[in-house]
């Protein structure tokens, strides 16, 4: 793995600027962690855009507030092995499987499986503190392989605290998902 260093931003600095540079030196296939200070919508936002979107490369926040406010052995265990399988996601790996008797009693031989397209929706709603007239995000992922870990999604945006899908954009994200 490559670590690229680390980066502190001091006082104005621009948030923006400084991750574009930092993603600009950084291999498409790197994966950066951003610890926040504390929990901040504006700057979450902003590594997001500038990692995920605009560089391309995936990015996980960490509220290290957050991370230090976990009493106890047990608790900590469990919030470290979270972002764990958080880390283990967006790099590619499988968290969990299911073998392969166990898929064939459900879903038939594996060239059913090859055919077969698993499909979830959720909308998200604004949390408090949010700005007023935030939207809501709905999204629809679709499994793309037999073996049903994998997911691609396509995801628009609502009215805030709507809690149905727009069936405008339900249709639209099932036929993405069908697609890819």
């Amino acid at each position: 793995m490559h670590t690229g260093g680390s980066f502190k931003i001091q006082g104005d600095e621009d948030l923006q600027t400084a991750l574009t540079a930092q993603f600009n030196n950084c291999k498409k296939q790197d994966f950066t962690v951003v610890v926040l200070k504390k929990k901040d919508f504006d700057a979450y936002s902003t590594v997001k855009r500038a990692g995920d979107i605009v560089a391309g490369q995936h990015t996980m926040c960490i509220d290290a507030l957050k991370s230090e406010k976990q009493r106890g052995e047990f608790a900590r265990a469990m919030y470290f092995a979270n972002l764990a399988l958080k880390v283990n996601m967006k790099a590619g790996g499988d968290n969990w499987t299911l073998q392969d008797d166990d898929l064939n009693k459900i879903l038939g031989s594996a060239t059913s499986r090859n055919q077969t397209l698993i499909l979830g929706a959720d909308v998200t709603h604004p949390g408090a503190g949010s700005r007023a007239g935030a939207p809501s995000i709905a999204c629809v992922v679709g499994t793309v392989d037999n073996k049903f870990m994998k997911y691609f999604g396509s995801m628009r945006l609502q009215a805030g605290n709507k809690e149905l899908i727009d069936e405008s954009h339900f249709q639209s994200m099932i036929k993405e998902r069908i697609r890819d």
